[in-house]
């Protein structure tokens, strides 16, 4: 029965669980202690042993060089050709854009050129070519009939055209008689020239 127990002997029994129980508490934590430690050894070996990362610098494509063909002034790290900037000292004339003033000079010379030339042509045509000559009516053609304007004075010569009744004439000054017949020199107002014979003019007054 609950009355007839002895209090000193719950009281030993107690003491030795306790006893028990911090002795499994520090087991228990001896025991967490060593896993963290193997764990933390463990992790440690993993990221001083493994590439967690892909090197990508292996992945990029370094073209080799040969030896030979490495250009002066160039200096070479390894297979990697490394070309020092174009350096030009102060002063020198720049190769590009004294190309491009050469190019630039050459067209100016060419225009200037060919406007001398065109300008000497237009020149040369007008020097060349008949002068332009005022035109003096002092004839016209008599009658009612279309007068021929020949090359020559002669019925026989060559017809220049034909001139309709009226058609103004400047005479220049030259006539001759031919079987009695007197032929004048004239020319039209389009700068025809030939010879007409005088019975068929008449003069302009004036």
């Amino acid at each position: 029965m609950a009355g007839d127990r002895d209090p000193i002997g719950n009281t030993g029994l107690t003491e030795r669980l306790e006893q028990h129980s911090r002795r499994n508490g520090f087991a228990l934590g001896v025991a967490m202690a060593a896993c963290i430690l193997i764990g933390l050894a463990g992790f440690i070996y993993l990221y001083t042993h493994i590439t967690i990362l892909p090197d990508f610098s292996q992945k990029l494509s370094i073209t080799d060089v040969p030896s030979s063909r490495v250009p002066s002034g160039s200096s070479v790290a390894g297979s990697q050709l490394i070309t020092p900037p174009a350096t030009r000292p102060p002063g020198t004339p720049n190769a590009n854009a004294t190309s491009i003033a050469s190019i630039s000079t050459q067209a100016a010379n060419s225009a200037v050129a060919s406007s001398t030339g065109q300008a000497t042509a237009a020149t040369g045509s007008r020097v060349a070519g008949t002068p332009t000559v005022t035109f003096k009516a002092n004839f016209r053609i008599a009658g009612g009939f279309t007068i021929r304007l020949r090359s020559d004075a002669s019925t026989s010569s060559t017809i220049v055209k034909t001139l309709p009744p009226g058609t103004e004439l400047q005479y220049l000054n030259q006539d001759q008689t031919v079987d009695g017949e007197v032929w004048r020199k004239l020319r039209d107002a389009s700068g025809a020239e030939g010879w007409v014979r005088d019975i068929d003019l008449e003069k302009i007054p004036g």
